[in-house]
């Protein structure tokens, strides 16, 4: 392989960051065959694909946005393979985290070019971060619209937010009002997603009236209140499922003619919930 050339690359960390990168690679390399591969590619085709030697010396590109599970045996012929590449390949690890493939990330800081860019940034330099940010995307923003940011962005238990979500709030401010160069508290206010409080029972009620709209903005409510979409999920399904059982407990009784007092009622409505 050749000394000065770069065939393997790993980028990771902030994906704004990272994907600047990988975008500036796939521009460099259009219309040379590309082969994507991630958790579901089966690991002999990603070895094949690394160790084939091509016809004429065609350049490709491979793109490994995950790696299935692999045995260690299997992980020593990547390692092998990263190692050794032919001239006539292009291998991006792309988004991976580095603690998740330290092996294959070690192999790869060994012989080609590591691009990882720190997704987090902590409170106490948030401002200068914004500051510079915005310089990028030539504007500034007011003291008090900086504050505003800074103030309502989520911080974790060590006091850090993520790049990422700054980021979007900055690019949206962009977006809303393009070649402006001074962005105020108003345009923050504008351009800003505000959680409200999430209450399951506007939900079923609008999944009663059919309104599929609300429906969507009420369940994008419950997962930012979550912040996670999967306990979102769960507590919707969890209350959906205890509704539609009480009221099929309701309908078998009416068709059976059978006499239900409110005592009963709430008994069996606590023990379907169970």
């Amino acid at each position: 392989m050749n000394e000065n050339k770069i065939n393997v690359a790993w980028i990771s960390g902030s994906y704004y960051l990272a994907k600047s990168v990988f975008d500036k690679i796939k521009e460099k390399t259009v219309g040379i065959e590309t082969i994507c591969c991630d958790e579901t590619t089966e690991f002999t085709y990603l070895l094949a694909s690394i160790n084939s030697n091509q016809c004429f010396g065609t350049n490709r590109l491979i793109i490994v946005y995950g790696l299935p599970e692999i045995t260690d045996s299997e992980k020593k012929k990547l390692k092998t393979a990263i190692e050794n590449l032919s001239s006539d390949v292009l291998l991006v690890f792309f988004m991976i985290d580095p603690s998740d493939e330290s092996a294959i990330f070690n192999s790869v800081n060994k012989v080609g070019k590591v691009y990882h860019f720190e997704p987090l940034v902590h409170s106490s330099s948030v401002g200068e971060w914004i500051d510079k940010r915005m310089s990028e995307l030539n504007a500034s923003l007011t003291s008090e619209a900086k504050d505003s940011i800074r103030d309502n962005v989520h911080y974790d238990p060590k006091g850090n937010t993520n790049i990422d979500i700054l980021n979007s709030v900055l690019e949206k401010l962009t977006i809303y009002s393009p070649g402006k160069k001074e962005y105020n508290i108003t345009d923050i206010i504008v351009t800003s997603a505000f959680a409200e409080n999430f209450i399951v029972w506007d939900l079923l009620k609008s999944c009663d009236e059919k309104n599929i709209d609300k429906c969507f903005n009420l369940f994008h409510s419950c997962v930012m209140t979550n912040n996670n979409a999967i306990s979102a999920l769960n507590e919707v399904i969890n209350v959906l499922v205890w509704k539609y059982r009480l009221l099929f407990f309701l309908k078998e009784t009416k068709a059976n003619n059978a006499k239900i007092d409110s005592e009963t009622l709430i008994k069996e409505a606590c023990d379907i919930r169970k």
